[in-house]
């Protein structure tokens, strides 16, 4: 068992908000129960700073996305 496993999540993400002066994080879990999906979203720091965050993070996503469908179409 890894020493993180010791931990609850809540404490890890809490941790990590800690470090940092703004932040997101978004989990999912899927089938956690038995037709239910477990979401956890947790944010620190200015609303507009956080939010531009999550925009950069979103069109990074979106950027990889289309580079994977540009590489499988050129097969």
């Amino acid at each position: 068992m890894s020493e993180l496993e010791l931990f609850s999540t809540d404490s890890l993400v809490e941790e990590l908000l800690n470090r940092h002066d703004h932040g997101a994080i978004a989990l999912m879990k899927v089938d956690a129960k038995p037709d239910m999906n477990l979401l956890f979203r947790r944010w620190i720091g200015n609303s507009h700073t956080t939010v531009g965050l999550l925009f950069d993070i979103s069109q990074t996503i979106l950027e990889e996305m289309h580079e994977d469908d540009v590489d499988e179409d050129e097969l």
